[in-house]
């Protein structure tokens, strides 16, 4: 697993465009600071690196200049993101520009996947979605490999649920196993389902899975165990 120190930007000279000193200092401080605004704590505890992507500056009719990126989290995840500037000079500002004197603003674009960074963060906080499955999902903690799911489940459910879980669960990392097996991203370990107090838990070693990896579960188990689960906590185990 890839480990950085603290959020830093990545840039590539490109055959059109290099990044001048200048610009590149002030998008990496300025973004770094909109960054940690946005998901209300400091970006490095979500994001290690910026990477700039080979592509062509784009402008807009008002002189905004736009370059694509990949932000990399914690578990070596990357997301798309595009990355925005504005000036107040009457031309079009490009990266290999001297911008010392400029007045310029970069900023994330509406693209800036706040929600799934939380989810991510180093910091030991908690994460409650409710709106991206049928059920109600609460991380805990910085998640890496080694995690622990604890499954809550309707009250109005007399039956033991626990088959139909493990199964689910089989399925999934089966499933991903077999889509992963070029790239090595496997799940390497499904504990013994228990129940205690109600609640079905389960340990499960995520290999180089990562979040995508615990989106895949989720996903899965929203469309298999629809009718009966309603809350599940994931946390570093």
């Amino acid at each position: 697993m890839v480990k950085y120190k603290e959020f830093e930007l990545i840039t590539v000279a490109y055959d059109e465009y290099e990044f001048h000193p200048s610009f590149a200092s002030k998008m990496t401080s300025q973004l770094t600071e909109s960054g940690s605004k946005l998901l209300e704590e400091p970006i490095a505890n979500c994001v290690c690196v910026l990477f700039i992507n080979e592509d062509k500056v784009i402008f807009n009719s008002n002189g905004n200049g736009f370059l694509t990126g990949m932000v990399i989290d914690w578990s070596s995840f990357g997301r798309d993101v595009t990355v925005k500037w504005s000036s107040s000079v009457k031309k079009n500002v490009l990266p290999s520009d001297n911008v010392e004197d400029i007045d310029i603003t970069f900023s994330w674009s509406e693209d800036f996947p706040v929600s799934s960074l939380k989810i991510g963060s180093k910091k030991k906080t908690k994460v409650v979605d409710t709106t991206s499955y049928p059920f109600v999902v609460e991380y805990s903690g910085y998640l890496e490999t080694d995690v622990s799911f604890e499954i809550s489940v309707s009250k109005n459910k007399s039956d033991d649920n626990s088959q139909i879980l493990k199964n689910t669960f089989n399925k999934a990392i089966c499933n991903w196993n077999d889509l992963k097996r070029t790239n090595g991203e496997f799940i390497n370990y499904l504990g013994e389902f228990k129940k205690i107090r109600g609640k079905y838990k389960v340990h499960i070693d995520l290999g180089n899975g990562g979040h995508q990896a615990i989106d895949y579960i989720l996903n899965t188990l929203a469309v298999e165990c629809v009718d009966f689960i309603e809350k599940i906590i994931i946390k570093q185990s």
